[in-house]
């Protein structure tokens, strides 16, 4: 009973104390002259203004806004840097790249023409840039070489791949292989008609008439490809000019010029218009 009473007179005193102390560090702070305080709130002050400045810059550094480069999948994007607002596209959301065409094309001159014709299934999306192998082989099936191909591929829903000129007439067969690219999204894709065509008289040459239906001008210089398909609508020649802008309602002319005549029987055109309409 005595212990205990001893601990609580003990208690008492460290109260004591400590409230005493308490009352003295308020008297001494009501007791500071008015210089010392507005040294106080000065001082106060510019450290509030350093530290929201250096939040200021810190915080973008600790926590950093996402983006579309950073190797991270955040934000509102589906995939690692792709989907949501970014305009890379995840694998999982597009169809693949069809080959529909892979053929060479003989010229007078002893040389070829060698043609990979790729479709693009996806609305809104395609890629910028083709990277692909052409295997080319003889008609004796002997093995000529391996063409590596990049190139930039366009919005449309055609991407044809031209070699000009290639070193010699005796191709058998044309493999493509180890097709690679990224997909982006688009806003689709320029639209011209075909307003009307006429074959030069040796039918080495056919002039093209092309109306801007698009719906407003065409001011990019782009690459306008002709298809011209056989009686079996087999694409048996294939070309193309630079389209250097059209007005909305224009109509252009333009002259696809041949080595040699095209000598089997026609059935159509087809147009294929380059477009570079990417987000």
């Amino acid at each position: 009973m005595e212990k205990d009473q001893n601990q609580d007179i003990n208690t008492q005193k460290i109260e004591s104390k400590q409230e005493g102390l308490i009352s003295k560090t308020v008297y001494n702070i009501k007791n500071v002259d008015w210089s010392t305080r507005r040294k106080y709130a000065y001082f106060s002050g510019f450290f509030l203004i350093f530290l929201i400045i250096i939040s200021y810059f810190l915080y973008p550094i600790i926590f950093p806004k996402p983006t579309c480069f950073d190797k991270k999948q955040n934000g509102s994007e589906s995939g690692i840097d792709c989907g949501g607002s970014c305009s890379l596209m995840c694998k999982n959301s597009y169809q693949e790249l069809d080959v529909l065409l892979a053929r060479s094309f003989e010229k007078s001159n002893g040389l070829s023409d060698i043609v990979v014709l790729l479709e693009n299934k996806n609305r809104y999306m395609a890629p910028k840039e083709i990277n692909l192998d052409v295997d080319i082989y003889k008609t004796s099936g002997e093995f000529l070489e391996t063409i590596k191909v990049n190139q930039l591929a366009g919005t449309q829903k055609y991407i044809p791949i031209l070699i000009n000129n290639y070193k010699t007439s005796d191709i058998g067969k044309v493999f493509v292989k180890n097709l690679s690219y990224s997909m982006y999204r688009t806003r689709g894709a320029y639209d011209v008609s075909l307003s009307d065509f006429e074959f030069s008289k040796d039918k080495t040459s056919i002039d093209v008439y092309l109306k801007n239906i698009y719906k407003e001008d065409i001011k990019d210089d782009l690459k306008v490809y002709i298809l011209v398909r056989d009686n079996l609508n087999n694409i048996s020649a294939i070309n193309y000019q630079n389209l250097n802008g059209i007005s909305y309602g224009e109509t252009k002319r333009l002259n696809f010029l041949w080595s040699k005549p095209l000598d089997f029987e026609f059935k159509n055109l087809d147009i294929i218009l380059v477009s570079n309409l990417y987000d």
